[in-house]
């Protein structure tokens, strides 16, 4: 019976035997331009023109590749406002005045909380981060368990942040 290390030991042999192509496996490039109109026949021709771009110690970046684009920069910028939401009501938001709203109380389990909103009729209903809340549709950005924070956008040094400006309190 052949065992593994035989069988190993037979395919080694073969391999170091057998004398491998000895071209190089990158095509030596011509320094003379080329003509771009000229037809490429093959492969070796295709896989030629790319060498100009490979990566050696002369490489230099353009930009940083994590940094944002300059057209990016320029259109953000250029723009003075912030996201705005429109003022149609839909499901998700409520269109009162913040002052008549009360934090009636906060479900929740480990860190995920869903707000308890009593409206100025004595209605309550739920809040969850991400929803609009008031006449200036601002945003819910933290839900803990005593305290409901409100943000809005704001204009600071050219760019749009959110601005914590509203906390409702549980109050009995």
């Amino acid at each position: 019976m052949i065992t593994r290390a035989k069988i190993v030991a037979l395919l080694c042999g073969f391999l170091f035997g057998c004398k491998a192509n000895q071209d190089p496996l990158l095509l030596e490039v011509s320094d003379t331009p080329r003509d771009v109109s000229e037809t490429i026949s093959d492969f070796a021709q295709l896989h030629s023109g790319f060498s100009q771009y490979s990566l050696d110690e002369s490489f230099e970046l353009k930009r940083d590749p994590f940094s944002i684009p300059e057209s990016i920069n320029k259109a953000t910028h250029s723009s003075n406002q912030c996201p705005q939401s429109n003022n149609v009501s839909n499901n998700n938001s409520i269109n009162l005045p913040l002052d008549d709203l009360r934090l009636a109380g906060v479900i929740g389990r480990n860190t995920d909380y869903i707000a308890l909103i009593e409206l100025p009729g004595g209605e309550v209903i739920r809040g969850v981060i991400g929803q609009r809340i008031g006449l200036e549709q601002n945003i819910i950005t933290d839900i803990s368990s005593k305290v409901l924070t409100i943000s809005r956008w704001t204009l600071e040094d050219g760019q749009c942040q959110l601005v914590a400006d509203t906390r409702l309190k549980i109050s009995r």
